[in-house]
């Protein structure tokens, strides 16, 4: 249908007719009239008479409404971008692309949108074609060696778009139940909001506006004594992500904790060897995907430039956070088939297989049971049949994992810590990284381990104290370049062979105990899993056959 205005404009002739119009601020409404004319789609893709009829210019706010039965008569596929607002038409001839705007009143065509074009189609390139266009519209980067293959984890991704986020879907909303945050009965928890940076405040503002728009944040009509500080920390596109300390609010009055457990990071991710077909998954916004029943949002309250808010979804920081959206991620894709062929770390999912039907359909289940209870998949981190795929850190092989090269070259540039904040924040990464840069295959396991090597780091712990200058040591300082050292060569750790036989391998130095389990293949010697543990002041004083037994 077209408005009046636009018949008048392009002196169309219009004919009397009978048809009544709904759904456009009328019910059963007789338009104006109709007419028959062509309609040009981007440059040159022609539709040629088409019955459009003439409304009251009242009716409708925008020149004219396309439905979809005239679309599906002339197009044999219709695609969409919702982030680059553009519509893809396909007819015999090829692809047409089209620009559009959602609110004529106030949207405007960005400039390197307005170009029209067609995308020719040629036998043997239509497969690629496909994959690209999917990768533009939802996100995804499937690696195309072989075309056969992409293509059709490809249409998987179209099949399930509605689970892709998007500008009118940036999260989920989990639909089996909501998050109940029972506290003591009769207790409140209240922190004034303490004055940040001035360099933050607008970003923070920023941020508080995104969220209100996106439902996370709602005005709290009456906090009942609740209230946590806001905190932030930049982000690298330049943007400030939202903190909330709940550590001495809501934290300190939990009543009933949720004790789902959290995968353990190394055994998820740890594969049978030569699983050659991996995919990665993001629950995008994580915890935002579950709701917080009504009775206990203003648990959650905020203040923030004179406004009072509330969490309506889970937020991060809550000491239960993880436990409940674990429980609830479980519970969605407890129908998968093959859920030996999927791991699952909070957010994050890992589909790996041998067998690529098995692959393929597993994919296919994960997206549909995500779909089905309301969460959605950020497009841009989904990465399907590449040979290395990122996963929790680590870079994961058909073989074995590495550490992520960017991981390990931030930790390289890591300069001495002056607060005791910053040493615990070094301690944190080096954790993260411990397995590579722990002993090698021909080193000692006890006093080559990691817990032993930092252990002039570790120590700094307990000989200093928050808010006072740190006092950085010279073997510290050792140990850190020891580590730095231990990490520019790319260690794997070997996925474990279960046809092959195992040796395990442990020893005790005087601070610490570690051990390494490997396997023989090939005549090399590859390790499977290796850590350590530092000793406490009573193991330290034990003999030196005592200290091996412990270690054993």
């Amino acid at each position: 249908m077209i408005r009046e205005a636009v018949a008048k404009n392009f002196k169309l002739k219009v004919e009397p007719s009978d048809q009544t119009i709904s759904g456009v601020g009328s019910c059963n409404k007789a338009c104006l009239g109709e007419v028959i004319c062509d309609v040009r789609v981007g440059r040159n893709t022609l539709w040629p008479q088409v019955k459009l009829y003439v409304v009251d210019d009242t009716m409708i706010s925008l020149d004219g409404i396309f439905g979809r039965n005239p679309m599906n008569q002339r197009c044999s596929e219709i695609a969409y971008n919702t982030l680059s607002k553009t519509l893809f038409f396909k007819n015999k001839s090829g692809w047409a692309r089209v620009p559009y705007i959602c609110a004529p009143s106030r949207d405007t065509f960005d400039a390197k949108n307005e170009e029209h074009k067609v995308l020719n189609l040629s036998k043997g390139t239509d497969q690629l074609a496909y994959i690209q266009r999917i990768k533009e519209e939802l996100g995804p980067d499937i690696n195309t060696t072989n075309v056969s293959q992409a293509y059709q984890i490809a249409r998987l991704m179209r099949k399930h778009q509605m689970v892709f986020c998007s500008e009118d879907r940036p999260i989920g909303q989990f639909t089996e139940y909501r998050a109940s945050i029972p506290t003591i009965e009769g207790r409140s928890a209240f922190m004034h909001q303490y004055k940040l940076p001035i360099k933050y405040e607008d970003k923070v503002t920023d941020e508080v506006q995104r969220l209100k728009k996106m439902g996370v944040l709602t005005k709290c009509k009456n906090n009942l004594g609740f209230n946590t500080p806001l905190g932030c920390v930049p982000k690298s596109d330049g943007k400030a992500r939202l903190i909330l300390n709940f550590k001495n609010t809501v934290n300190r009055i939990l009543t009933e904790e949720d004790t789902f457990c959290v995968p353990d990071l190394q055994s998820e991710s740890m594969l049978n060897p030569n699983m050659k077909y991996l995919a990665t998954l993001d629950i995008r916004a994580g915890y935002w995907n579950i709701p917080i029943k009504k009775e206990h949002q203003h648990k959650f309250s905020v203040m923030w430039k004179s406004e009072n808010l509330q969490f309506t979804r889970l937020p991060f920081g809550l000491k239960t956070s993880g436990s409940i959206f674990s429980r609830a991620l479980a519970h969605s894709l407890e129908t998968v088939k093959h859920k030996n062929c999927l791991k699952i770390y909070i957010d994050d999912l890992l589909v790996f297989s041998d067998d690529f039907k098995i692959f393929h359909d597993t994919i296919d289940q994960v997206l549909a049971c995500l779909n089905t209870f309301g969460f959605v998949v950020a497009g841009n981190k989904v990465f399907a049949l590449h040979e290395r795929v990122k996963w929790l850190g680590r870079i994961i092989t058909p073989q074995g994992t590495i550490a992520d090269p960017g991981n390990a070259n931030a930790f390289r540039k890591m300069e001495a810590p002056k607060t005791y904040k910053g040493l615990q924040s070094l301690l944190g990464a080096m954790n993260w990284l411990r397995m590579y840069a722990a002993a090698r295959e021909d080193e000692n396991v006890g006093s080559k381990s990691f817990s032993h090597v930092i252990k002039p780091i570790s120590a700094l712990l307990k000989t200093n104290k928050p808010g006072q200058k740190l006092a950085w040591t010279r073997d510290a300082d050792h140990a850190l370049q020891v580590i730095k050292e231990r990490l520019t060569s790319e260690t794997m750790i070997f996925h474990p062979d279960w046809s092959l036989p195992f040796t395990l391998t442990s020893d005790a130095s005087k601070y610490a105990m570690g051990y390494a389990l490997t396997q023989c293949v090939g005549g090399r010697t590859r390790i499977v899993r290796v850590n350590s543990k530092t000793l406490n002041d009573a193991q330290t004083r034990y003999s030196a056959t005592e200290r091996e037994a412990l270690g054993v």
